[in-house]
């Protein structure tokens, strides 16, 4: 910020002097370069550990080949100071833009600089934090007013390059687009009018212009895309990231990042000729009007930048205090139970309020976070739920979050306060940088949820029930058996499925009509409800056909006994409609885990049992064996 003030006023200054503009332009220049942070090089290898980058050799002002013919540009002495930061060698190689992803995805490269930062990573790269912002535009000769007016024209742009992903997929430009390998072949199309419109970052295409020397050929709209890079790694050094993010979030807040962006993407672009200074200021009297009252404000401004900065930060803290008196006004409202602040790079509770919410689980009001969100987990948090809100909460992952621009996180569970009893809450945070400190901090608070996801489990229950017999329908016992089998694979209980079929139910129903039918197949349902344990599974599979998962059985007694039960209870009479007629039902049945490994292998089994049954003479059971 500091070094920004004092490029203004040198701005401000000069542009009293309209004669001499172009000194201003090259002074400008000069001051930029001047007062940017030294990056050290060492291109001895120093250190044990050599890590090879590759990056775009046709990417200025990123990446590219001085007059000398050495690697040079914003991305290469970024990795240099990276390199030093991390105590390793680097080895940069300058290839075009396709070999240099082959390269990385091969294992013959480890990081790759000019990625396209995007969500979820695609290619196989595990990508870093973004460096920076360099937008998409259409550079050409003509202006166009539309994104529409482009399916008419042929466009142009690197192979492999993020502007397919972020501009010409999304709006289907494709099929009118050719590819190239490097930018400079791109433009170098548009000048001899073999393409209309280049599509490249910003900076990239005007580098490459003022190279070429072209005039006509310039952006010809603000912008198409905006969309930040960042460095790549191929999966074979994944455990690089956690080092080389520590390392660019290290300069970004000692400055350097700052530097090497003012020094490669400031008026090193900005200001290519004396002809981009003199189409921003086309007005030598009013600019030198306005370049003194600038001057005479810039002054004031710096002579009180320290009121003015304390104000900014006044005005920020001022926000966050606003914020969170309207969370505790919510929570008196009954919107929240309770609200919590913590400061997460100092690992440590904010307030009073927090601090008593710690010794509350008899944990000191000093502990540190990490610990005590532990404490109050194991304590509090059904333990299914446990690890996923540490994932979300932990100090070392909010931060990670923070890096990456969240300022939000949440997280749905199950708490208890008894010990017996749970219900569902909805925790929310906020993230903020604190000025005073330099910290994260995190605003946290916590609502009741438990009547939401009730009614949505009754409204989930209600989509798995047969509308008539309220049992489970098809689908949703079929599924529930067969997470229950895989279960029992597992625990080695014994279960039993069971299928049950009313005799001689289709030639009842169509002499006495459906209506009759229905009674009769709610009926059997309620006999089978009544003859279960809440923890069996019992479902309507068919016109007729139900079928029964017992859960946790004591053995092959139990189940007969249990069946010669169900045989029994549904041998009877049914009266409906003035109709009254002897029902009877046949059933067949498997033990498991002793035969059958999938769920359709033992459905079949037990449906082959049933087929004895019926071949027996119906209205009676048969258990499964091997061999039948």
């Amino acid at each position: 910020m500091k070094y920004k003030r004092k490029r203004i006023l040198f701005f401000v200054g000069q542009a009293l002097f309209i004669l001499g503009i172009v000194s201003f332009f090259f002074f400008a220049r000069n001051v930029t370069t001047r007062e940017n942070r030294a990056i050290v090089i060492n291109p001895d290898n120093c250190y044990d550990q050599t890590i090879i980058m590759v990056a775009d050799r046709d990417y200025d002002p990123y990446s590219f080949f001085d007059s000398q013919g050495k690697p040079s540009g914003y991305d290469i002495e970024l990795m240099y100071a990276i390199a030093n930061q991390m105590e390793v060698n680097i080895e940069i190689r300058l290839m075009n833009w396709t070999e240099c992803k082959q390269a990385v995805l091969s294992g013959k490269a480890d990081i790759i600089s000019g990625l396209d930062y995007e969500k979820p990573t695609s290619e196989n790269f595990i990508l870093s934090m973004a460096l920076h912002n360099d937008q998409y535009v259409c550079f050409g000769k003509e202006n166009f007013s539309s994104i529409g007016e482009l399916y008419s024209k042929k466009l142009a742009t690197v192979e492999d390059s993020g502007s397919f992903s972020v501009f010409l997929e999304p709006y289907r430009l494709t099929e009118n687009t050719r590819v190239y390998s490097t930018y400079t072949q791109v433009l170098e199309s548009v000048i001899s009018g073999e393409n209309d419109y280049a599509i490249s970052r910003y900076y990239v295409g005007r580098r490459i212009l003022a190279k070429l020397k072209e005039t006509k050929v310039r952006p010809v709209n603000t912008f198409i895309a905006n969309n930040s890079t960042c460095f790549g790694l191929g999966e074979h050094r994944a455990e690089l990231l956690p080092e080389l993010d520590n390392a660019i979030l290290s300069m970004r807040e000692d400055g350097t990042l700052a530097a090497l962006e003012n020094k490669w993407l400031g008026s090193y672009v900005t200001m290519l000729t004396p002809q981009d200074f003199l189409r921003t200021y086309q007005n030598g009297i009013l600019f030198g009007i306005a370049g003194f009252l600038i001057l005479i404000s810039g002054i004031v401004f710096y002579i009180n930048r320290e009121k003015i900065h304390a104000a900014r930060m006044e005005q920020e803290d001022t926000a966050r205090i606003l914020e969170y008196q309207q969370l505790i006004t919510e929570a008196t409202k009954g919107l929240y139970e309770s609200i919590y602040e913590f400061d997460v790079t100092h690992n440590r509770a904010v307030g009073e309020h927090t601090e008593h919410y710690f010794e509350s689980f008899g944990i000191p009001g000093t502990t540190p976070f990490d610990q005590a969100l532990q404490v109050i987990a194991k304590k509090q948090i059904r333990k299914e739920f446990i690890q996923g809100y540490l994932d979300t909460f932990m100090p070392e992952n909010v931060l990670r979050a923070f890096r990456k621009g969240e300022t939000s996180l949440g997280y749905d569970f199950m708490i208890t306060q008894d010990g017996i009893n749970y219900y569902w809450i909805h925790i929310s945070a906020r993230l903020f940088f604190w000025n005073a400190d330099k910290s994260v901090r995190m605003i946290l608070y916590r609502r009741n949820i438990d009547a939401e996801k009730k009614q949505e489990q009754r409204l989930l229950d209600a989509a798995q029930r047969d509308s008539m017999t309220g049992l489970y329908n098809k689908t949703a016992a079929e599924s529930l058996a067969e997470s229950l089998l895989e279960d029992c694979r597992h625990s080695g209980q014994a279960r039993a499925l069971v299928i049950i079929d009313i005799d001689d139910f289709k030639r009842i129903n169509d002499t006495f009509g459906h209506a009759y039918g229905d009674s009769v197949i709610r009926i059997f349902a309620e006999t089978i409800i009544a003859n279960i344990r809440k923890t069996d599974i019992a479902g309507r599979i068919g016109g007729d056909e139900f079928l029964i998962l017992f859960t946790d059985i004591p053995g092959r007694d139990w189940l007969e006994f249990k069946l010669r039960k169900l045989n029994q209870e549904l041998s009877r009479e049914v009266t409906a409609d003035n109709q009254t007629r002897q029902f009877s039902a046949s059933i067949g049945a498997v033990l498991i885990p002793q035969v059958g490994e999938t769920y359709a292998e033992i459905f079949k089994k037990a449906d082959l049992a049933l087929y004895r049954t019926k071949e027996a003479g119906k209205n009676g059971h048969t258990i499964y064996a091997e061999g039948m």
